[in-house]
């Protein structure tokens, strides 16, 4: 029922929200509050930019993009000015550290001598609406320092309502569950408060035993409940932000948020000697048509690797103008070679255009700076790539690209004048390396628009959140990956462009049992 009403509510109070006709649109600008580290700054934008589209997913707001700008600042937008924008910023601002913690309900709120409260108990205050003055006030409870449950322990978040009016019902995992249970049957007739970001929202009485879930009642509005129960299913902020900056929705507007980027939990192992080259090339300098997406589909699989235990200073994003062609011959070449020989993981991702050789056929991935005119100055032959990945003979590489070597779609380009290839050349792939693309080598590759990804990153991300987990161990091997892509890619091109689109593995030996995500705390199916 939880998970009927966390899909129902969101959508239905989005449409009614919406209005009937146009209204100004506006962009939010908050800032990340810093660490004093530059490194650990950018990794904390990221981490809150994160979090805050799963919130707007959450809201029913998926349509509204959420992008990490220059410096510590997050834009979000656009959305429309006025009581939306201001409801929203109460809703992202808020930071949901969730406490149940015990409560002190018959010291009185004022010590007769003056005194402290109750040992191991502070003051922590509430703030109330009066309906009689229409003014807000505040109250306080004794609530312990010790916390029994945080929001890590919750399984789901979802806004409700019964004869008592709006609510918002939790719902703990299996471990919380247990503390849950074990606390409330030995403290019944005592208090309980519920505390979030420092306020209490709820503090009652224990009159029995909880087993796994419980409501918080607090005078809510449906939209209130709504948006905290979607600020806990989130999570908390890992750096607290604030509004900065409100401004037309003019020119370049945020991305889309989409459900795949909100990157799994991470590895339970990191990998010391793990490496990894994203590129992502959606503008050229050449005049040639966007490859759409291709710069958020790298961004995107470089946060991924970085929660599936590669380090921040092991993994290479190179995007649009970082990514010419001696910027991927140096990172693939000097880069790698210095660093990953006999490494245990070395992967490789490319997003953007390929283009076949016309007179041979081969393939070539198509840098920052390339002219599929002038393939063999200017482009990157895949077969070359291939090769330096197999010569760091590490215990695992794989290669996944998501682009097309056809001549037509929205992934690949051609030399002027020629046509799109019926036929080819596969490329030859060596035998220590696993290569995953997007499409067979006579066949287009395309994007995913509603969701604001390629379609086959899209369905890669996907499965490495936990869809691709078949037998539910907590990890996604390499075969499980491609059996869940696959099927879906195959399907939603047929559905969305009425076009063939089948991704290919190539693997080696044992390659498909190699790991490829794990640590994931609940596998999740997807569509």
């Amino acid at each position: 029922m939880l998970r009927l009403l966390k899909r129902l509510i969101p959508a239905v109070l989005a449409m009614c929200l919406m209005g009937a006709g146009p209204r100004e649109k506006v962009v939010l600008v908050f800032e990340v509050e810093s660490s004093g580290k530059r490194s650990i700054d950018a990794a904390l934008a990221r981490r809150t930019a994160e979090t805050l589209k799963k919130r707007l997913t959450g809201m029913g707001w998926a349509g509204v993009g959420v992008q990490v700008g220059d410096g510590p600042e997050i834009e979000v937008g656009p959305v429309d000015k006025g009581a939306m924008a201001r409801r929203l910023e109460r809703a992202l601002t808020r930071s949901s550290r969730l406490e149940l913690r015990p409560s002190d309900m018959e010291w009185p709120l004022e010590h007769p001598e003056g005194g402290p409260g109750p040992e191991g108990f502070e003051a922590v205050p509430e703030f109330v609406f009066s309906d009689s003055s229409g003014t807000v006030g505040q109250r306080t409870h004794w609530v312990a320092k010790r916390v029994v449950l945080t929001g890590e322990a919750l399984e789901s978040a979802a806004a409700a309502m019964d004869q008592y009016g709006h609510h918002v019902a939790l719902e703990f995992n299996e471990k919380g569950a247990a503390v849950l249970r074990a606390f409330t049957a030995e403290n019944i007739n005592k208090g309980m408060a519920i505390v979030l970001d420092g306020k209490v929202i709820s503090n009652a009485v224990i009159r029995t035993e909880l087993s796994k879930a419980l409501q918080v009642m607090g005078d809510f509005s449906m939209e209130e409940a709504l948006d905290l129960a979607s600020s806990l299913n989130s999570g908390s902020l890992p750096a607290g932000i604030s509004l900065i900056e409100t401004r037309p929705a003019e020119g370049r507007t945020p991305e889309l948020a989409s459900d795949a980027d909100q990157v799994p939990p991470g590895s339970s192992k990191p990998l010391e000697r793990a490496y990894a080259v994203v590129v992502g090339v959606e503008s050229y300098r050449q005049d040639l048509p966007q490859a759409r997406f291709a710069g958020r589909d790298a961004r995107t699989v470089a946060e991924y690797l970085r929660r599936m235990g590669y380090k921040d200073e092991n993994v290479v994003l190179l995007t649009d103008e970082r990514a010419a062609k001696s910027d991927l011959e140096k990172y693939l070449g000097k880069w790698l070679g210095d660093r990953a020989q006999g490494a245990e993981s070395v992967f490789f991702y490319f997003s953007g255009h390929g283009a076949p050789d016309p007179r041979t056929g081969d393939s070539f991935l198509v840098p920052f700076d390339g002219d599929p005119s002038f393939l063999e100055a200017t482009g990157l032959p895949f077969k070359k790539v291939l090769a330096s990945l197999a010569s760091l003979k590490a215990a695992r590489t794989v290669a996944v690209v998501d682009a097309c070597f056809s001549g037509a779609g929205s992934r690949s380009v051609i030399a002027a004048g020629a046509r799109p290839l019926a036929l080819v050349a596969a490329p030859v792939v060596p035998a220590s390396v696993a290569v995953l693309t997007a499409s067979a080598s006579d066949q287009i590759g395309s994007s995913y628009d509603e969701q604001g990804h390629g379609l086959f990153t899209y369905f890669l991300l996907k499965g490495l959140q936990g869809g691709a987990d078949g037998n539910r161990d907590g990890s996604v091997g390499l075969g499980e990956l491609f059996d869940f892509v696959r099927p879906r890619v195959e399907a939603a091109s047929r559905k969305l462009r009425n076009s063939e689109q089948v991704p290919q593995l190539a693997a080696p030996g044992r390659a498909r049992e190699w790991r490829m995500a794990d640590g994931l705390k609940a596998a999740k199916s997807a569509p």
